[in-house]
């Protein structure tokens, strides 16, 4: 089946957080909202995992088999399972795919207003140059004069776009299409957000990432081995994943802490691994690395909320140079054949 989208993730464990609190059978619970949701596929999933707690089988299991949970969520669950901490890690990861979902709505808030603002203005040039340029090349001519070689070399190109505009049309609309199913997938959305933020920006998300799942590992009481290499498996971030894995790696190879490791693995700023280093010492590992996950998460919002925010009036101006150059290209010659003709 296909994956429950952040939104639905956060709700689902939403839902499931408040079955715990309220003491409802999970499986009970679950049957509820299976028969209250209109969407077929949710349904249809919702419904696996009812029949499969009506079995008897634990909630990890029952998530698993549903096929439409990442592999990550179905790790944690089953770690909140074995620790009896599920209300806890529910409640976290619900929190988790939350800030994912609101991350998205904002990239994709601040892209859409601009990219059909310079698809109008687009438009606007290539009329410009298809059909008034062509009214003002005959005026030239009337009066015996010629185009400048920038308008004209603008108009040759707006034939071929007229010429060739069907052809263009399907293509920009494969193009659309291509781009659309894309940005859909994991790689796809993992590849738009690098472009936009740039990769050091990309890698600090991905270490805030690690940082969160394994604050949330170490507090269910997971063995520090195994919460490094689950914590791992939700990086999407191949650098990062390999700085995570060579900590790990001289934790097995050499007697140190895992605050050391992560130091001479540069997954760290030298800042952060002090937060951490004073937060180990004090015995609130968890704490700190959660409170070193928020501080890379706002970092990353806020290069990121700035590089988009550069999109609109970069745009703006550089369609709005194009056009004043055209009508600067056709004006100025123009006036110029008048002054004389006066």
């Amino acid at each position: 089946m296909k994956q429950l989208s952040y939104r639905d993730l956060s709700i689902f464990c939403e839902q499931i957080s408040m079955m715990i609190r309220s003491g409802i059978m999970l499986h009970s619970g679950m049957q509820m909202i299976a028969d209250d949701t209109k969407d077929a596929h949710k349904k249809a999933v919702y419904q696996e995992v009812s029949d499969r707690l009506a079995e008897g089988s634990m909630l990890d299991v029952a998530l698993k088999s549903a096929s439409a949970f990442p592999e990550y969520m179905v790790h944690i669950v089953e770690i909140g399972t074995n620790s009896g901490k599920l209300e806890t890690v529910m409640d976290a990861l619900s929190s988790y795919y939350n800030r994912q979902q609101m991350m998205r709505e904002n990239i994709k808030s601040a892209i859409v207003y601009p990219l059909v603002l310079i698809s109008m203005m687009l438009a606007v040039l290539v009329f410009l140059a298809a059909k008034v340029l062509p009214v003002f090349e005959q005026v030239f001519k009337s009066l015996g004069a010629q185009m400048s070689p920038w308008a004209a070399s603008l108009m040759k190109i707006a034939a071929l776009f007229t010429q060739y505009s069907v052809v263009l049309v399907v293509l920009v609309f494969i193009l659309l299409i291509v781009g659309f199913f894309t940005v859909r997938t994991e790689a796809g959305k993992a590849a738009l957000t690098g472009f936009l933020t740039g990769r050091k920006t990309t890698e600090k998300f991905a270490v805030a990432t690690f940082a969160s799942s394994l604050a949330l590992m170490l507090s269910s009481g997971l063995d520090l081995e195994l919460a490094f290499r689950l914590s791992s498996q939700a990086v999407p971030n191949g650098t990062v994943r390999g700085k995570i894995d060579l900590a790990r790696k001289l934790m097995q190879e050499e007697p140190i802490s895992f605050v050391e490791a992560l130091g001479k693995a540069n997954l760290l700023s030298n800042t952060m691994t002090g937060l951490l280093s004073m937060g180990y010492q004090a015995g609130s590992i968890d704490s700190a690395m959660e409170y070193i996950a928020n501080l890379y998460e706002e970092e990353y919002q806020a290069a990121l909320m700035r590089r988009v925010s550069l999109i609109e009036p970069v745009s703006i101006v550089v369609i709005s140079i194009l056009i004043g150059s055209i009508l600067i290209s056709v004006m100025f010659p123009l006036l110029s054949v008048l002054s004389t003709i006066g």
